[in-house]
C-alpha cells in the first residue's frame, strides 16, 4: 500500500494494484496521518496484503482507524495478534496521541498497555453475568492497592518494570 495524492491509497495483491480511495469509507481521512502511522507502526509500503501476518494486519487495522482526524480514540483490544515489540510500538503511538491533546480510551486486558494509562477503570469482579460493575477507578497505583482488583494485584505482580517515559517512536 502506498499513499498517493489526496485520499488515495494503492494496494497490491500479488501483481494487481487496486485503488482504494479512502473517502469513500472515511470523510476525515488524513493521509499523512496514515504515513506517519505506518512509519510508527512498521509498516513498508511494498507489503502485499496476501503475505502479511495476522499481526501485521491488526498494525494496518490500527493505522487506518487511527489516520482519521479526530480527538477521541476508542479502540477495543488493540494489542490482540500483536508482537511484543510492537505492543511497545503502539504505547509509544498511543501516548504521542494523547501528547497531541487527543484522548485515547483504550479496552485492554494488555499490562503492559494498562500499566501506562492515565486513568483507569476495572470492571470485574469476574466475568460475564458476575462483572460490570466497577471495582476499582484511578491510576494504576491506585487501582495496586485494591485488594478486591485482580488487575491491581496483577499489577503489584509487575510494578517494578513501570517505566513512565516513551520514546518520540
Amino acid at each position: 500500500f502506498e499513499a498517493e495524492g489526496s485520499h488515495l491509497f494503492c494496494v497490491k495483491f500479488g501483481d494487481e494494484r487496486y485503488e482504494i480511495v479512502f473517502d469513500d469509507f472515511y470523510e476525515d481521512f488524513d493521509v499523512a496521518k496514515a504515513d506517519e502511522m505506518c512509519r510508527a507502526l512498521g509498516l513498508q509500503p511494498q507489503m502485499k496484503i496476501k503475505t502479511l501476518s495476522k499481526g501485521t494486519k491488526e498494525k494496518m487495522q490500527l493505522m487506518l482507524v487511527m489516520s482519521r482526524k479526530a480527538k477521541l480514540y476508542l479502540l477495543d483490544e488493540p494489542t490482540t495478534g500483536l508482537h511484543i515489540a510492537d505492543v511497545h510500538r503502539l504505547i509509544e503511538v498511543l501516548q504521542h496521541f494523547v501528547d497531541g491533546g487527543n484522548t485515547v480510551l483504550v479496552i485492554e486486558h494488555n499490562l503492559d498497555v494498562i500499566k501506562t494509562a492515565d486513568h483507569i477503570i476495572d470492571l470485574g469482579p469476574e466475568g460475564g453475568d458476575e462483572g460490570g460493575k466497577i471495582v476499582a477507578e484511578g491510576t494504576p497505583e491506585e487501582i495496586m492497592q485494591c485488594t478486591d482488583s485482580y488487575t491491581g494485584k496483577a499489577l503489584l505482580d509487575i510494578k517494578d518494570s513501570f517505566i513512565y517515559q516513551t520514546s518520540d517512536y
